[in-house]
Formats: structure tokens, sequence, C-alpha cells
């Protein structure tokens, strides 16, 4: 009795372990799927999805590289306008402010449909530093990857190239 529980014991473990490597690989793979320049074709606020703002589909770049990234892109339902055009600091605010998301850093894959990231620069500072790490939920379809960050926001790329 005792060496059928040992038996079972570790052909427990051995099940565990090679669970394990299956699910490192298949993060792996995913990584590997994601890897490269990807275009915003769209960002979709928690206020549009509920009727509200309209989508935007300014333009916008996220690479994936090695283990890092970079995510450029201008989130506003209207294009910015000229910085010949700018003549108040409100009007700097609203063209540089929160519609405007610009950061890098380290991202790793997590399970079938996570991404953790973790910003190393960013233009805005709370993006950034220890304890600054985010988990992005997305969704790999052929050539095109959607991205929901915790805030709600939906964004959708299309591989460039």
């Amino acid at each position: 009795m005792a060496s059928r529980i040992g038996a079972a014991l570790v052909a427990a473990a051995i099940l565990g372990g090679v669970c394990r490597v299956v699910e490192a690989e298949q993060g792996a793979t995913r990584a590997q799927g994601i890897e490269g320049p990807w275009e915003v074709t769209e960002v979709i606020s928690p206020a549009t999805a509920k009727g509200g703002a309209p989508k935007t589909s300014e333009p916008g770049v996220l690479i994936f590289s090695h283990g890092y990234y970079s995510a450029v892109f201008v989130a506003s339902p209207r294009p910015r306008v000229s910085a010949a055009d700018l003549t108040t600091p409100e009007d700097f605010r609203a063209v540089w402010g929160g519609a405007f998301t610009a950061q890098a850093g380290r991202y790793s894959v997590e399970g079938a449909d996570t991404l953790l990231i973790q910003p190393i620069a960013a233009k805005n500072p709370t993006n950034m530093g220890q304890g600054a790490a985010v988990r992005w939920k997305f969704e790999l379809k052929q050539e095109e990857l959607m991205v929901t960050e915790p805030t709600g926001r939906v964004i959708r790329l299309r591989r460039a190239g």
C-alpha cells in the first residue's frame, strides 16, 4: 500500500513538472507570436464601449522584441493640432496630455493571454519605476493583436510590414 502511494506521489510530481514545462513552452511560443512591430488600428476607451467618446484611429506603434517593448500612440478621438497652432499652456496640455502614450521597457508572457509590462521609461513618471508593472490581457489572431489594459482601454493592432 505504501509503495502504491509513493508511486502515485512520484507520478503526480512528474506530471506537475511536465505541465509546468508545457506552460512555459506555450508562453514562449505566444511571446514569439507577438514579436515584431504592430500598428495601432483603434483605441477604445471604457467610455467608448459604453457609447461615450468616439473611437480613435490616430497613428501609433507597439513593438515587441526579445523581451523588450516600445509603445507610442495617440489615443484621441480627433487629430492633434500642429505645434505652430498652439498658443496657450492649455493648448499644449491638450496635445501632450493623457491622450498621448509613450513608454518602453521589458515584457514577458504569462500563461496563454497575459503580458507582464514593466516600463523603464515613460512619458508619465507614475508609469515607471519599481512596482509600476502592469498586466495586459491579449488576444492574438494571425496578423491581429488586441490588448486590454487594466483600465479597460482596448488597443487593436495589426502586424506591420
